[in-house]
């Protein structure tokens, strides 16, 4: 990863260095990312399909977050391509523990543990 003006940190290339690396998950099994507090994350994915259906889950996929374990809040929602696929940005503004939970159509949500110094 190499650092831009604003830098900016894909989620893709943290994840599979993580699991490169083997670094363990501090909640929920999730990887660590650690970002610096006005730091970018872009998240790319792509969903399955529904229970039942044969193409991928096309919609809305919302995102979740919760500070330090705190109540969660909609942190941001996008919609998916006819592919299945999309992408959001975070960029959190605080220090502390974020978790992420992303909701696609798929019914298939992850979870993402954001350390942000």
């Amino acid at each position: 990863m190499r650092p831009l003006s604003r830098r900016t940190a894909s989620l893709a290339a943290v994840l599979t260095a993580a699991a490169a690396l083997a670094v363990p998950a501090f909640a929920y099994g999730s990887p660590v990312t650690t970002l610096h507090a006005g730091d970018t994350l872009t998240v790319t994915g792509r969903t399955g399909s529904r229970p039942g259906h044969v193409g991928r889950a096309v919609g809305r996929v919302v995102v979740e977050g919760r500070w330090d374990g705190g109540r969660r809040y909609v942190v941001t929602a996008t919609r998916t391509d006819h592919d299945g696929r999309y992408h959001f940005v975070v960029r959190p503004h605080r220090r502390g523990w974020l978790v992420l939970r992303v909701l696609p159509p798929d019914k298939h949500p992850q979870r993402f543990l954001v350390h942000v110094l």
